[in-house]
């Protein structure tokens, strides 16, 4: 609230959104929330590193991430409930639409994506929303929502070799 008041503050205005969705990813406890302190069970086996943000550690293995950690956000309040209408997997209708929606009957709210296209265009010729393989996987229907086709994803050819996670 103090930075908000501050007369000679300027608030940065967001360009793009990056939302990554690591099906079958690193675990947080290896990645953005170590626990360091925590009981090895609960714990990753890696070391915590510092970060460009005061208070903000990464896992040993994330370097590059370390030195741009002031431009990124890290979301460690999101969670999930299991719908069995849903599969039982709920995660991936709600983290990819902020929403909670069954399979039947519930309101079919658009992607992170679809939002961000619609509301940050790009420039001419280039795709506001890209989506590497198959938006639906752990999300049954999620294309389909009320924005329409126009704010889908760009389509992709991806091949193992280009879904591959690469180094940070």
């Amino acid at each position: 609230m103090r930075a908000e008041a501050a007369p000679t503050r300027t608030m940065a205005k967001a360009k793009q959104v990056i939302l990554l969705w690591l099906r079958g990813g690193p675990p947080h406890q290896d990645t953005f929330d170590m626990k360091p302190d925590r009981p090895q069970d609960v714990r990753g086996p890696f070391k915590p590193i510092k970060t460009v943000v005061s208070g903000l550690d990464v896992c040993e293995h994330l370097p590059r991430i370390a030195q741009v950690a002031d431009k990124f956000t890290i979301l460690r309040s999101v969670h999930s409930k299991g719908y069995p209408e849903a599969g039982g997997h709920h995660a991936g209708l709600s983290w990819k639409t902020g929403n909670p929606r069954g399979l039947r009957g519930t309101p079919k709210y658009p992607t992170f994506g679809s939002v961000t296209s619609k509301l940050l265009p790009t420039p001419r010729g280039v795709p506001g929303y890209v989506a590497l393989g198959d938006v639906n996987t752990h999300a049954p229907g999620v294309s389909e929502n009320y924005l329409g086709p126009a704010f889908d994803p760009s389509p992709s050819r991806t091949t193992a070799a280009t879904t591959s996670p690469s180094p940070c």
